[in-house]
């Protein structure tokens, strides 16, 4: 009897040591997001953190994770929640993507911030950035009242001086009529901004991005742009021409060359927002094309430049910067590519080329990746422009193209469609 009881202990050790040699405890570690470079370390407890298993940070916001080791040797984080608390790193919408490499001897970084934190920061940005364009606004305003009571002493003379004075008002006025009708914008663009710049933790930057970060934040836009064009190599003419021809350079090279792009990429979109927040569209946009053409293969930069282009109206440059986006990579359905397309569909649609439009359209549908959110504004998209075609009694091509297009859809997608009609025709009444 006894000997049966050894041999089924032997015999459960037999099966369970293995089982349990494939379970790793994962530590981690939660953290306040740091708004300082010498801000200290602020731990964060109960912070509910769950792969397969749900474990709680302690008072250290420490936790660790019993994961069974996968293939790949990587996890990925099911949720991360506290109450009063968003999730900065990973970011919520990467949370389900991003892989870490299951490792007990390293602490996977958690960072969250107290919304209350979090909102008077972005408030905080929001006040300096809204300040610094009322500045711009107030200066060529100010600029403009110097300049008429420069022509007053100069009118009855009249000239090439009094003509020079009243060219230069006209323009300084241009400028301000249009800053102030694209206030709505501005204010769309600093709210973006503001949210953005109250998500980035100081102490994963380096001392340039920690000095950039506060320029941008106190909507420093002139300092901005002297500091980054003080950082750009003296020789950059040479340095881009030079980059377009590493196809013939080794591997060290090309890792030595990509690392020179980004950097350069870097100061040009530093420089770009300097601009911005100057209120200097023109220059804004040229740093834009030049970052995009610094790193021809990055379909991000050419969207950067595209939306920015679009945001100033300027829809028939904005569609080439498009279209060049799709065409580095067209195949890979990245959330760049994604609104490249869907951006396209837009802007063919307000142009009258519905068949261009509904190609757009079709290749977001596609892209198997989207939220059900995202299908429903892409359906109701899809048939709006349906709508405005057979409202213009258009030929059959168009019609038969958006047809096609219907019995491609999924069951999910038609369900979406309908729900998309009724709330379509229920905005038109």
């Amino acid at each position: 009897m006894i000997r049966c009881r050894l041999l089924y202990i032997m015999l459960f050790m037999f099966i369970a040591l293995p089982v349990m040699a494939q379970i790793v405890h994962q530590p981690c570690r939660v953290r306040e997001i740091a708004y300082s470079s010498s801000a200290p370390v602020v731990p964060i407890e109960n912070v509910s953190v769950k792969v397969q298993t749900e474990e709680r940070s302690d008072s250290r916001g420490r936790l660790v994770l019993k994961i069974p080791r996968a293939v790949g040797g990587t996890f990925t984080f099911s949720s991360i929640y506290k109450y009063g608390y968003t999730l900065i790193s990973p970011a919520a919408s990467e949370m389900h993507s991003t892989r870490y490499a299951l490792n007990p001897n390293y602490s996977v970084e958690i960072i969250m911030v107290n919304d209350a934190k979090l909102s008077a920061e972005r408030q905080r940005i929001k006040g300096n950035l809204m300040a610094a364009y009322n500045k711009v606004v107030e200066k060529k305003k100010l600029m403009v009242e110097e300049l008429k009571a420069k022509s007053e002493i100069y009118y009855k003379s009249g000239g090439l001086v009094y003509s020079d004075i009243t060219k230069q008002c006209d323009s300084l006025n241009s400028e301000i009529r249009t800053l102030e009708a694209s206030r709505m914008r501005i204010n769309s663009f600093i709210d973006a901004e503001a949210d953005r710049l109250s998500h980035i933790d100081y102490m994963t930057l380096d001392s340039i991005e920690i000095k950039n970060l506060n320029l941008r934040k106190e909507g420093k836009g002139d300092e901005l742009v002297k500091f980054n064009m003080s950082l750009l190599p003296c020789n950059v003419d040479d340095i881009t021409l030079g980059l377009s021809a590493n196809i013939r350079l080794l591997d060290s090279d090309i890792r030595k060359d990509e690392h020179l792009q980004n950097y350069m990429s870097d100061r040009y979109k530093n420089i770009a927002d300097g601009f911005i927040a100057k209120g200097e569209t023109d220059s804004a946009a040229e740093y834009m094309r030049q970052r995009m053409e610094i790193n021809g293969n990055n379909a991000e930069y050419a969207l950067d430049y595209a939306d920015y282009l679009y945001s100033l109206n300027e829809k028939d440059l904005a569609k080439k910067a498009y279209l060049r986006a799709v065409s580095i990579d067209s195949a890979a359905y990245s959330p760049a590519i994604i609104k490249a397309y869907r951006m396209l569909g837009n802007i063919y649609s307000d142009e009258g080329d519905y068949l261009k439009s509904m190609d757009s359209y079709i290749h977001v549908l596609e892209a198997g990746s989207m939220s059900q959110d995202e299908d429903s504004v892409d359906l109701c998209s899809l048939y709006h422009v349906y709508l405005k075609a057979r409202s213009l009694n258009l030929s059959g091509e168009v019609m038969a193209k958006a047809h096609d297009i219907f019995k491609m859809l999924s069951p999910r997608q038609m369900k979406l469609l309908r729900e998309s009609k009724k709330g379509f025709l229920k905005k038109q009444r």
